[in-house]
């Protein structure tokens, strides 16, 4: 992340998180879109934790690795 940050002239300031997400503080220059921002941090985070836990990453991402639909929850029942 502090890579990635430095590379688009951006400052990683605090970084924390849960089991499933993280939190991170970014100071970035005006001149780099906050989308640019995210989508290289996401991007690179994705990547090595595909790398790194290969099988989970199959799991929930089976759809796109083996070419099976997710499965989507029931429709909502009416309510009148």
């Amino acid at each position: 992340m502090i890579e990635v940050c430095g590379s688009l002239g951006a400052q990683l300031v605090e970084f924390n998180g849960e089991e499933d997400h993280v939190h991170l503080l970014v100071h970035y220059p005006p001149k780099v879109a906050l989308s640019t921002l995210v989508n290289s941090l996401k991007g690179v985070s994705a990547r090595l934790l595909r790398k790194e836990y290969p099988l989970t990453s199959a799991r929930t991402c089976g759809a796109a690795i083996s070419g099976h639909r997710p499965i989507s929850p029931p429709p909502a029942a009416a309510h009148p």
